[in-house]
């Protein structure tokens, strides 16, 4: 009750405090402290005592139920009052739960983000490598007499790449038409000038032939450098193209409509982009390293921090804090591509505004301002999607004016020099049909990266850089000005100016909210680039500079930004919902002249008209992103994994406990993150408790499309024939080989060694994993009786869904009677339909294929698939078994591959087999006492389709060796996934070294291409593939036998599927953005549906 003086509480009053109900068995003053007390006999056990303190009794009750509390935090027991505190308490811990969970899923998501990072860095530096070592397609001129009037691409045609190159791809190149030398008059140069012209044409396509893609490259970036304003206006655009229109010198209100048609999905022009980038280039080439800002009277300065290609960001910005204009500068702290789809509008309306407004809008470079990182993160696949040759992006009408990108220039000698010159000349020319646009807007954009500052000081107290500070100390502002920056940013440079310019970019300041680790100087960063650095290392800074505060953007934060280091530092990051998956904020900071900062919060408006996605759903998004990116890690170390669980399952139950399981995917991985937590995610627990590691490790697997399997089979069956050829003939030789200090047992360096040796065509990895196969008792090596059993010869048929089967019974016995037994047994319905009535003999495959073709024209199923005919082992008799076994024992001791045992049957390069090849290849070829008879019998059993002639495809089904041995799988599974992660893992950084050579920009390249491409990338890798398994893959990709591979959709189609619940698992949050996501959908038309409805299903 409220008395004068405070509450007082009669005894045996039902009360309620923190939660707990009680009864008053005290009430008054006390010994132990002044003032009055409440002494509470509690209903549960979750006191201090027993009603005694300091050895005074006040009342009595059992242990633990007692408790004394301060008469305002006691409450009388009321039922609905006790209901409200209980629902509101419930409320509260469910709050912060969430946002527990929710900081949880951000950082671990930021975690395994710079893990993504660090290894792209390492593995883009591979591909670097290999890409200079490489020769790009070649581009070739087809002269087209009546656009000879026209500037650029007067026609193309298909040509024979290099000699040698039989069954590569012709490449296409681009005809422009010539400039003549300097002083001739132009009607006369039409007049009289075009067998010079043709004759420079073809030297030029001499220039470009066999060029490497750093060549073309190297060219482009030159012609750069000449590039002028008034050779880009005379390109005439195409009349098919419906976007923006911009005209020079620049005037606000079509930037306006520029923006406005950014927000219906238009893209702008070639022209037009270019004309941007060559116009803010210029004017930041005349800009310092370290741009100096001074705020004047009336004047704010605005700094927005990443945007990463979300349009919708930087639209909602200028929403809140109004467009730039001369009294409301901004300064854009980098990184305005990559990840985000919308890169090149971020970049266009960037440059339009400082093209308007040159004194009033600064851009700093940010570590995704870079070669590096565009080709792996998203930004040159946006631009090469964008303006693809055949996009009305790059349309454009023929024009009488000349279009150079360069001076007039006489015609090219054949030396170094002038070739470079003259691939230079060529890469500067515009015109209908250019399939070269696209990589000249691409250098543009490096040449105008590279222009960019490093970064800003405000009033000479407000230091803003896009990463951080140096792992060098004592670094001063004149240091950073003397930094040549106009180049590629170094990575793991060696000189301090490299260094310099790297953190600049890419280091971070800690701790932080997401890496709470304490930090005083400084440590190597996780991302593999720049350093972390402490607050000790801003303080000597600022110090040694006079600086008052450094901003710094590079590093998502949930609030959008965060103060750090007592105040002298300060993170802003401006992509909200951050990769469609975070639930951050994003912010800006604002100064006037008085240098206080003013931070704004926000959540981007769609571009569209509709909604969001809840913040619920999205960090769902969020947690199941950085799951599947845990499971990528997974399946790139599931060996090393399995290694480390064996060796601490010291009984081999294949069991762990929870706690060891989540130890060594920390150890393994290298990565700290609450795995315990994302445990039911990843791993099933068994019924004791434990988890299965097997059944763990083999939950995950790389999947792709059906029609890109092919070579899984094909690198099987190669291994297998080479493995049959080295021991399937005589078990007690090739035992000797194996055994090599002859004591009896082969050891697993002597295993190792042997199939090295030998080039059986699997990696160390995979020699493990066949190892373990044959080492039964696994004592580490193998004894005759192992590998007898292991490698006795065993056959399959190869088993065909939907085929309809009727098998004769076995004739056992005779030999004549295998001719019914050993055949497999036919449809009827293809049996009769297909038999000639004139020979009453059935159809070749050939034949069968095209008569089917002909009369069902447009049948879903192949009919060389559906009506194939195979052995069938399973009612062949013993005499046929036997010969046909007694003929593999022969082939593989003549070759190590069916391939070439095919050749040596097929005496006249037919393409098939015919009786008499096969019965004079018995004595001949493979040296075998067999009668004509015998032979002729044999035959007619392997020429399943009774056409008297054997394809290739019966011959392999007659006479492949398969690995049937139960043991066999674990080899086999391991062989396949070991080479589908390896062309997961790397599918990014492989598409963009591929790209380099898809000038054209239609996701292919030739088989050679794709070939030489993965064995230059394969070498700097480690080797994770053999010579073998590229050359299958190169076979089975290119399908149609036309020397054309489609990489793009090949690498498109590889995912990694939950095997415990069949759902793909590919993963798009962490390096592109999910484009279904509404806030990334154009606007609906004026009068249209203003909404996109997602299945979130």
């Amino acid at each position: 009750m409220e008395v004068e003086g405070g509450k007082r509480f009669e005894v045996g009053t039902r009360v309620v405090v923190q939660k707990l109900v009680g009864t008053v068995r005290f009430f008054g003053k006390t010994e132990f402290k002044e003032g009055d007390w409440v002494g509470i006999e509690l209903d549960e056990p979750k006191g201090r005592n027993d009603g005694t303190v300091a050895e005074v009794t006040y009342f009595s009750c059992a242990p633990n139920h007692g408790m004394f509390i301060q008469p305002d935090f006691v409450f009388e027991h009321c039922e609905d009052e006790v209901a409200a505190v209980t629902l509101q308490s419930n409320f509260r811990a469910h709050l912060a739960k969430k946002k527990v969970k929710a900081r949880q899923a951000a950082r671990t998501w930021n975690v395994l983000d710079n893990h993504f990072e660090e290894q792209g860095l390492r593995k883009g530096k591979a591909v670097e490598k290999a890409t200079k070592q490489l020769k790009a397609k070649t581009i070739v001129q087809e002269r087209n007499t009546q656009m000879r009037d026209s500037v650029g691409t007067e026609g193309m045609q298909d040509a024979p790449q290099a000699a040698g190159v039989a069954e590569a791809r012709g490449a296409e190149q681009q005809g422009i038409s010539k400039r003549k030398d300097e002083g001739h008059d132009a009607d006369q140069a039409e007049e009289d000038g075009e067998d010079e012209e043709d004759e420079e044409d073809e030297e030029m396509d001499d220039m470009f032939m066999g060029a490497t893609v750093e060549e073309l490259q190297q060219a482009a970036a030159d012609a750069v450098e000449e590039l002028k304003p008034e050779m880009l206006n005379c390109i005439n655009v195409g009349d098919d193209y419906d976007g923006p229109h911009l005209r020079f010198p620049l005037r606000l209100e079509p930037v306006i409509d520029m923006l406005e048609a950014f927000k219906t999905g238009k893209i702008l022009h070639l022209k037009y982009f270019m004309l941007l980038l060559l116009h803010g280039k210029n004017l930041f080439d005349k800009e310092g390293t370290v741009q100096d800002i001074e705020i004047a009277k009336g004047i704010k300065l605005t700094v927005v921090g990443d945007t990463h290609g979300q349009l919708q960001d930087l639209f909602t910005i200028f929403t809140i804090n109004g467009l730039p204009s001369e009294k409301n500068w901004y300064l854009f702290n980098g990184d305005f591509v990559d990840r985000g789809p919308k890169g090149c509008e971020i970049v266009a309306c960037m440059l339009a505004f400082k093209i308007l407004f040159p004194k009033c809008v600064f851009l700093n470079r940010g570590n995704h301002e870079a070669r590096a990182q565009n080709a792996w993160m998203g930004f040159e696949e946006e631009l090469l999607t964008k303006y693809g040759h055949d996009t009305m992006t790059v349309s454009m009408k023929p024009s009488t004016k000349q279009s150079r990108m360069s001076s007039p220039a006489k015609k090219a000698r054949k030396n170094s020099l002038d070739r470079a010159a003259a691939m230079r000349r060529r890469m500067n020319e515009f015109g209908p049909n250019d399939r070269l646009a696209s990589l000249k807007l691409y250098m543009l954009c490096q040449g105008f990266f590279d222009s960019l500052p490093l970064c800003a000081l405000v009033q000479s107290r407000v230091f803003v850089c896009h990463g951080g500070l140096f792992r060098n100390d004592g670094v001063t502002l004149d240091q950073i000005r003397a930094i040549n920056r106009k180049r590629e940013p170094p990575l793991e440079g060696r000189s301090i100016e490299d260094r310099l310019y790297e953190d600049l970019l890419w280091s971070d300041p800690r701790p932080t909210a997401t890496y709470p680790r304490p930090l005083k100087f400084k440590r190597p960063s996780d991302r593999g680039a720049g350093c972390e650095f402490g607050p000790t290392v801003t303080n000597r800074f600022c110090g040694m500079n006079q600086i008052a505060l450094v901003v710094r953007s590079h590093e998502c934060v949930p609030e959008g930004f965060e103060v750090l280091h007592n105040g002298r530092l300060i993170t802003i990051f401006s992509a909200s919902r951050y990769c469609g998956t975070q639930t951050n904020k994003g912010a800006f900071i604002a100064f006037g002249p008085d240098l206080q900062p003013e931070i704004q919060q926000f959540y981007a408006h769609p571009i569209q008209k509709g909604s969001f996605l809840t913040d619920e759903e999205r960090e769902q998004m969020l947690e199941r992103d950085a799951i599947k990116m845990i499971i990528e890690n997974i399946c790139d170390k599931r060996l090393d994994l399995y290694w480390y669980f064996t060796q601490n399952d010291t009984k081999h139950t294949g069991r762990v406990t929870r706690v060891e399981w989540a130890t060594a995917l920390a150890n393994v991985l290298g990565l700290d993150l609450p795995f315990l937590h994302y445990q039911g995610h990843l791993a099933e627990i068994e019924p004791d408790g434990n988890v299965n590691y097997t059944k763990f490790l083999s939950r995950f697997q790389i999947q792709m499309r059906q029609e890109d399997m092919g070579w899984q089979e094909a690198i099987v069956r190669r291994i297998c024939e080479k493995l049959f050829s080295l021991v399937g003939a005589d078990l007690e030789g090739a035992y000797k080989k194996f055994d090599t200090n002859d004591d009896g047992k082969i050891e697993y360096e002597e295993f190792v060694r042997t199939l090295k040796q030998l080039n059986v065509g699997l990696t160390d990895q995979q020699i493990f994993e066949l190892m373990r196969s044959v080492d039964v008792d696994d004592d580490a090596h193998i004894n005759f009786k192992e590998f007898a059993e292991r490698f006795e010869v065993t056959f399959t048929s190869v088993h065909e869904e939907h085929m309809q089967q009727t098998a004769m019974p076995p004739q056992v016995g005779n030999a004549g009677a295998a001719l019914g037994a050993g055949a497999a047994a036919r449809s009827s319905d293809s049996a009769n339909q297909f038999r000639d009535p004139r020979t009453g003999r059935s159809a070749s495959m050939r034949e069968l294929e095209e008569k089917t073709r002909a009369e069902m024209p447009n049948a879903p199923i192949s009919p060389r698939s559906k009506h194939r005919m195979k052995l069938d082992w399973n009612t062949m008799d013993a005499w046929t078994m036997d010969n046909l076994k007694t003929i593999v024992k022969a082939i593989f001791r003549k070759t190590d591959t069916l391939r070439e045992a095919f050749k040596s049957f097929d005496r006249t390069g037919k393409k098939y087999i015919d009786m008499q090849d096969f019965v004079a290849a018995m004595t001949g070829y493979l040296e075998l006492s067999m009668s004509e008879t015998d032979a002729e019998k044999l035959f007619r059993v392997i020429d399943t389709n009774d056409s008297g002639r054997v394809n290739y495809l019966e011959f392999i089904d007659a006479f492949r060796a398969d690995d049937r041995n139960p043991r066999a799988a674990s080899w086999k599974h391991g062989v396949v996934q070991q080479v589908a992660n390896v062309l997961y893992q790397n599918r990014i950084h492989l598409k963009a070294a591929f790209r380099m050579f898809d000038v054209d920009g239609n996701g292919t390249v030739t088989a050679q291409e794709f070939q030489e491409g993965m064995q230059t990338i394969n070498e700097l890798l480690d080797k994770p593939l053999t010579t073998q398994q590229i050359d299958e893959l190169r076979r089975s990709l290119d399908r149609n036998g036309d020397g054309t591979i489609d990489y793009k959709e090949f690498f498109q189609g590889l995912s990694i599927s939950d095997t415990a619940s069949a759902k793909g698992l590919l993963r798009k949050g962490s390096s592109y953005m999910d484009l279904s996501d509404p806030m990334y959908a154009p606007a609906a038309a004026p009068g249209g549906r203003g909404g996109m409805e997602i299945d979130n299903s």
